[in-house]
């Protein structure tokens, strides 16, 4: 696999495929997806020379839409660990606070 010197992956296994896939289907999935800690960084010297082509795609359902764990993604050794639903809007919100706490 190339290396990307413009990604910065938290956890790095050379047997896997890494699709960043955001966050938001963590809490659906009962973290069988869990979001990707990662970074962009701004390449230097001949890496900076070279093209890169990020295509972001961002999918937001509506702000009162409530979320559950899909019940495909709980099981006796996999509990939910979100037994109260939460609208997307509060999701976001506690989201936002995890990464930039006050």
């Amino acid at each position: 696999m190339k290396q990307v010197p413009t990604l910065d992956m938290r956890r790095h296994d050379s047997a896997a495929i890494m699709v960043n896939i955001g966050d938001m289907p963590q809490r659906p999935s009962n973290h069988v997806y869990p979001w990707t800690t990662h970074r962009m960084v701004n390449p230097t010297g001949e890496g900076a020379r070279q093209p890169r082509y990020p295509v972001p795609l961002f999918l937001h359902p509506t702000p009162d839409f409530l979320i559950n764990a899909l019940p495909g993604c709980i099981s006796a050794a996999h509990p939910s660990r979100y037994p109260q639903p939460i609208t997307v809007h509060g999701d976001r919100q506690q989201r936002l606070r995890e990464i930039h706490p006050v």
